[in-house]
């Protein structure tokens, strides 16, 4: 697949430098056992290529506390079809009042790890200019995502539900 990023990375820098924010930030979220077979992480390689082609700071929201992180922004959510919960964690001091961010993620199913994402940007009131990611499966996601925030979802492939036979 020939996927050109340059439309999203120019439409996201115009909003940042429209609004007039000098600290732009990208946040992803860090799957702890997401590892191909050469024990690459997943999508943390594309969220890295944006970072430097936008020429921003990367911050990671993980699903567990660093050691030797002393304050943290942390937002608990229900993933759909579980009842487990989960937490996000983003050190306090990488988002400063007044940031962009810009939200990466691999994949997009319930629109609940996103809503999470939003949700740590507002508590440090910080800006989501914009959600991106590679694929997003079926449609529920979207009231989701905009029960927090009005912001764009740049999406590059986008899977259909198949309707449950009975």
């Amino acid at each position: 697949m020939n996927w050109d990023t340059s439309t999203t990375l120019r439409s996201y820098r115009t909003r940042c430098c429209w609004r007039g924010r000098c600290n732009t930030r990208l946040t992803v979220r860090w799957k702890e056992n997401n590892e191909d077979c050469h024990g690459r992480r997943g999508w943390v390689p594309i969220a890295t290529l944006l970072a430097h082609r936008l020429s921003v700071g990367l911050v990671i929201a993980k699903k567990s506390r660093e050691v030797g992180v002393r304050e943290f922004i942390e937002e608990v959510y229900i993933p759909s079809k579980t009842a487990v919960m989960m937490s996000l964690y983003v050190p306090r001091d990488c988002l400063r009042k007044g940031d962009c961010i810009l939200i990466v993620d691999d994949v997009i199913d319930s629109g609940e790890t996103q809503r999470a994402l939003v949700k740590i940007a507002q508590k440090a009131k910080a800006e989501v200019t914009g959600i991106f990611a590679l694929v997003s499966i079926g449609e529920e996601w979207k009231s989701r995502i905009e029960q927090v925030t009005k912001c764009p979802v740049e999406i590059v492939l986008e899977i259909k539900k198949k309707p449950a036979a009975f």
